[in-house]
């Protein structure tokens, strides 16, 4: 019930802020910084359980590094790191991050199709676990705030960037809830040692 009245408030409270907040989704202002804070809360969930489920099948710990890579990624697309500040160095330090990141999704991905065939076997676990509805969400809900960014309907500048930047929020909510409600290890009746 918290979770739904969250994801329901919250477009109501970026047409508050909106509304009452100069500059309100500008670059690394209140809105997307929300937005990375929350993706980093779902990136160090992930870790967190994929580090606890070590003993247990190496599947369980791909998918959970799959979907913290996948919040780190989107954490790099709404925290802009040569933001703060002007010199070089923060450019750099961004570019850095954001090579490491490709490094790592080649790194998985080999491993991903390496082990496909265990990956397959358990698909029913990963797939239809109780976090992949908000999983699934986030995905979703960042697709169509797309055609916001691309300003694709007819609505002034200023219109389109809410609804781009609202729809992205509430889509790091159900990444963040997503983390919450996938600890698969329990999902699955398995005891991990360290529970």
């Amino acid at each position: 019930m918290i979770v739904g009245l969250t994801l329901l408030v919250t477009p109501m409270a970026t047409f508050l802020l909106w509304k009452t907040v100069a500059g309100v989704f500008e670059e690394n202002h209140i809105v997307e910084t929300a937005q990375a804070v929350l993706l980093f809360l779902a990136v160090l969930i992930h870790v967190r359980e994929a580090l606890l489920q070590m003993g247990q099948p190496r599947t369980f710990v791909l998918f959970h590094s799959t979907l913290a890579l996948l919040c780190l990624s989107l954490f790099a697309r709404e925290f802009d790191v040569d933001a703060i500040g002007t010199q070089d160095f923060w450019a750099l330090v961004e570019t850095v991050f954001r090579v490491f990141i490709v490094l790592m999704w080649i790194s998985l991905g080999s491993i991903l199709i390496a082990v496909r065939n265990e990956l397959w076997q358990r698909r029913f676990i990963l797939v239809l676990g109780k976090g992949s509805r908000f999983v699934y969400a986030g995905i979703l809900l960042y697709g169509c705030s797309w055609f916001f960014d691309k300003e694709v309907f007819a609505l002034t500048a200023d219109t389109a960037l809410y609804f781009e930047e609202t729809l992205q929020l509430v889509a790091t909510l159900c990444f963040f809830f997503g983390a919450l409600f996938f600890p698969l290890v329990r999902e699955t009746g398995m005891t991990n040692s360290s529970d």
